[in-house]
């Protein structure tokens, strides 16, 4: 399984040239491609009952969005109002987009020592996606 966080991170780490910048675009560009592959299988399958699907839910806390996935080192989540938290799937949506936009402000504010995750949505038949690197981030 891909480490896209080990690799995107050691990338940002690197000073600044046209290798580095021209390996971020290409990590850039596989972890969409991964991402929109999985998350239209996500999508495909969501009405099948969970034993029929290809990828597995997981519980992995929270409850924004209802089901999550975890596949080839990205977490999907549903943007889904389930459990009435944003007033509508539309809101959800929305609030997953304002999710993006907000890592890339954080992105540009070049804060020292604060990291971000590769961040893509998937927009398909209807339904939208976040798909996120996965973090090195432990319980307790």
């Amino acid at each position: 399984v891909k480490n896209w966080n080990r690799e995107f991170q050691k990338l940002l780490g690197l000073p600044d040239s046209v290798s580095k910048f021209t390996h971020l675009a290409e990590l850039s560009s596989d972890f969409v491609y991964c991402a929109e592959t999985y998350g239209r299988i996500i999508i495909s399958e969501h009405a099948l009952p969970t034993k029929d699907k290809t990828i597995q839910p997981v519980d992995v806390g929270g409850v924004a969005g209802g089901e999550k996935y975890i596949v080839q080192g990205i977490l999907f989540k549903f943007a889904l109002d389930v459990f009435k938290l944003y007033n509508g799937d539309e809101f959800a949506a929305k609030a997953a987009s304002a999710e993006l936009k907000g890592l890339g402000s954080i992105f540009d504010a070049d804060v020292p020592g604060l990291k971000i995750p590769l961040m893509a949505l998937i927009d398909y038949r209807g339904f939208r996606l976040s798909a996120i690197s996965l973090l090195p981030v432990g319980g307790g």
